[in-house]
């Protein structure tokens, strides 16, 4: 596919991309289908094995910069909290695109690359309890018939927002230990795998993003004061189960450690609630400011080989409505796995039997 943004030469793309030749990706492809063999793999049972093998595959061939562009993203830092790997081999035999849960075995190759990304940028994967039935994966993929506004859908956009807007992990505002069952912190990263991205007429379908850095640039002095305060809540999306958080939270926090700008938001006017008429006022407001910085939005084709990680505090992301066409079994299919710097920061599901799941 031939139009993937990062061929337009954009500075922050172009800065924050690996790329991969044809000739190493063939080497990559040898190494991990020698590792995989005949055996069949699914992440939520051996997602440590699958890093394994795709870091033996990947790994020796990313430089010392390659390296350290995935872990300054990794721990929060840097000007763009982003990454993109792009010119990976590619899923072979790729089975047709699957209504909600299919057969992760059939997508191990990919899914082993995504989790080596994670490990290179020393992050873990996770999962939630009530959400995406607590797997760790996730097919980004249209569902027939579906109403609800989330990654299953297609009719409707989706607004910008970050996954799962509740406590930032390892943040001033999270606290100590968590206390409440539905209280384990939001997912820190975003990894999404391209196995097909097109709508009915051939067209990629672009994932854009919006980082809060440029959020809070734009925004004014009283704006940006009042979103610090804690007089807002972000509901759960149509895919989440989990209740609302029980106490007011600031939309707008700046990290202890890192310095950088930390936003929780959903622009669905349904989903994100002030407590006060000020608060409700700058809920509209910043609103209005996201409409005006679309010339700063940043669309990215996440294409077949092409892995995608946002920093899901630090940018937010949306994608637009489309046709899937006719064709369903060859319909726009992205993989999305949740990463976090430790799962020791929420709290798991089953420490033993389901490690990689929070409550």
């Amino acid at each position: 596919m031939k139009n993937s943004l990062t061929q337009k030469m954009v500075p922050a793309i172009a800065d924050q991309t690996i790329r991969i030749n044809r000739e190493t990706a063939a080497k990559i492809r040898q190494t991990l289908d020698g590792l995989i063999g005949n055996r069949s793999f699914q992440a939520d049972a051996c997602a440590d094995i699958m890093a394994d093998m795709g870091t033996a595959a990947l790994g020796p061939f990313l430089n010392r910069a390659e390296r350290q562009m995935l872990e300054d993203f990794g721990r929060g830092i840097g000007e763009h909290p982003f990454v993109i790997l792009e010119g990976l081999p590619q899923q072979a035999d790729l089975p047709p695109t699957p209504s909600m849960y299919g057969d992760d075995s059939a997508v191990q190759f990919t899914d082993s690359l995504l989790l080596a990304t994670m490990r290179l940028a020393r992050l873990q994967p996770v999962a939630y309890s009530y959400e995406n039935d607590g797997r760790l994966f996730r097919n980004v993929s249209p569902v027939r018939q579906l109403r609800a506004n989330s990654s299953w859908g297609y009719r409707d956009p989706l607004e910008w927002h970050i996954d799962n807007a509740y406590a930032f992990e390892n943040a001033g505002f999270m606290g100590d230990t968590p206390t409440e069952p539905h209280e384990s912190p939001a997912p820190q990263t975003l990894f999404f795998a391209g196995l097909r991205n097109q709508d009915g007429r051939g067209r990629a379908v672009p994932t854009e993003i919006l980082k809060a850095s440029d959020v809070v640039r734009n925004a004014s002095q009283k704006l940006v004061q009042i979103l610090q305060q804690p007089l807002f809540s972000v509901k759960p999306g149509a895919s989440n189960l989990r209740p609302p958080m029980n106490r007011p939270m600031p939309l707008l926090e700046r990290s202890s450690t890192t310095g950088e700008w930390l936003l929780r938001f959903n622009a669905n006017p349904l989903l994100t609630v002030g407590f006060t008429k000020r608060a409700q006022l700058a809920v509209a407001e910043l609103c209005r400011l996201l409409d005006d910085l679309e010339e700063l939005m940043i669309p990215v084709m996440v294409c077949p080989g092409m892995i995608f990680a946002i920093d899901n505090y630090r940018v937010l992301h949306r994608r637009k409505q489309f046709s899937p066409g006719t064709d369903w079994s060859n319909a726009r299919w992205l993989r999305r796995c949740f990463g976090c710097s430790s799962r020791g920061h929420g709290q798991q599901l089953d420490a033993v039997n389901r490690p990689f799941v929070w409550k």
